[in-house]
């Protein structure tokens, strides 16, 4: 009873996001993403799936909510496939990061992250602390 749950507030997350066409179901363990381009019946109804590769769990809701919409917003911006929706994403998942400045730049590392005011309180607070000994 509680994987319905889960599985039926995801549905209805999916629909409201997605729109008609859109669903989602278990495939020995994992998730499979259906797309159903029209609402005929039958043959006049094809469907196009792929899997997700995301755990079908409810631990993985969350993942599998992402990545249909991610799905559905390539199919509906570049006007592909599913499948080719799937080996875009697939290929921008295990794409390796790259470092586009030198590490010897003023301004790298936590101390650009560090706002200012911060930093000078510490400063200050050790100084205080320090005086206090």
């Amino acid at each position: 009873m509680p994987q319905q749950k889960w599985f039926a507030r995801l549905r209805g997350q999916i629909k409201d996001r997605c729109g008609m066409g859109w669903g989602i179901a278990d495939r020995n363990g994992d998730t499979q993403l259906t797309r159903r381009i029209n609402d005929g019946k039958q043959h006049q109804n094809p469907r196009q799936s792929v899997q997700l590769g995301v755990p079908w769990n409810p631990a993985c809701s969350g993942e599998i909510f992402l990545k249909v919409c991610q799905h559905k917003q390539l199919v509906d911006e570049r006007h592909c496939s599913l499948a080719e929706a799937k080996k875009k994403l697939d290929a921008k998942d295990s794409a390796t990061p790259t470092i586009t400045r030198s590490l010897e730049e003023e301004d790298s590392g936590w101390e650009a992250v560090i706002d200012p005011r911060c930093r000078n309180a510490r400063v200050t607070s050790r100084s205080r602390f320090i005086a206090s000994s």
